[in-house]
C-alpha cells in the first residue's frame, strides 16, 4: 500500500537548522572557515536526526509493522500484564539516527489502557484495537528527554498501518505485545525499518 506524500524532514528541523547554518556562514566570512566547522558538524547532526523518509507500507493482510528504525532485541512468549493475557512480545532497540517519526504498527482504533501504575523508564503506552478484534499494545521506553510529546494521537482516533503517530525523540526501546497466536516474522538481531518491515502476522489460523 503506497503512502501519500509527506515531507522527508520533520518540521522541527528548520527552526534549529537555519540559525545554525546562518551563524556558520557568518563565521566563514570572519574569522575563517575553521571557526565554522563545529556549527557545520551540528548542522549535519540535525539533518540526520530529523530525517523522516518515505516508506512503502506492506500490503500483507494483518501484518504488524515496525514502529521504529532499529534492531530486534528479543522475541518471546510472555504474560501481558497490561491487558492480562498471554502474548507474543517483541522488543526493538531504537536506532538514534533512524527515521524521526514513530509509526503505528497496525491499523485500528486507539483505546485507553486504563489506570496503570507508573514504570521507571516508560514514557508512553497505547493500545490499538483492530477491526478483526486483535489488540496491539505498544510501550515506549526512554529517558527524561522522551517524557513529552511523543504520541500526538488521542484516544478514540483511528490510525492506519504505518501511519505517523509522533516522534522517536529520546526513545531507546519500543515493546509490542500482540496475541499469543501471532507468528513472528523476524528474529533477534534483525534490523528493521519503521513502517515497511513486517514483525509478525496477527492471523495465525
Amino acid at each position: 500500500m503506497s503512502q501519500v506524500y509527506y515531507p522527508r524532514f520533520s518540521g522541527r528541523l528548520w527552526p534549529r537548522l537555519l540559525p545554525c547554518v546562518l551563524a556558520a556562514g557568518l563565521l566563514m566570512i570572519w574569522p575563517g572557515w575553521w571557526a565554522a566547522v563545529p556549527l557545520w558538524v551540528v548542522a549535519g547532526w540535525l539533518v540526520a536526526r530529523f530525517y523522516d523518509p518515505y516508506r512503502e507500507i506492506p500490503s500483507t493482510p494483518m501484518a504488524l509493522v515496525s514502529p521504529v528504525d532499529g534492531v530486534v532485541e528479543s522475541v518471546a512468549r510472555v504474560n501481558d500484564d497490561y491487558i492480562n493475557r498471554q502474548a507474543l512480545k517483541l522488543r526493538l532497540g531504537v536506532h538514534w539516527f533512524g527515521a524521526y517519526s514513530l509509526r503505528s504498527p497496525a491499523e485500528g482504533k486507539v483505546q485507553d489502557l486504563g489506570r496503570l501504575p507508573p514504570e521507571a523508564d516508560c514514557c508512553g503506552r497505547m493500545r490499538i484495537h483492530t477491526d478483526e478484534g486483535h489488540d496491539v499494545v505498544m510501550v515506549l521506553r526512554g529517558g527524561r528527554w522522551a517524557r513529552r510529546g511523543l504520541v500526538r494521537v488521542p484516544v478514540g482516533e483511528r490510525v492506519g498501518q504505518g501511519q505517523r503517530l509522533g516522534s522517536t525523540r529520546g526513545l531507546h526501546a519500543v515493546e509490542l505485545y500482540v496475541q499469543d497466536r501471532a507468528r513472528a516474522r523476524i528474529e533477534p538481531g534483525a534490523r528493521v525499518r519503521a513502517g515497511s518491515d513486517t514483525l509478525a502476522l496477527l492471523n495465525h489460523d
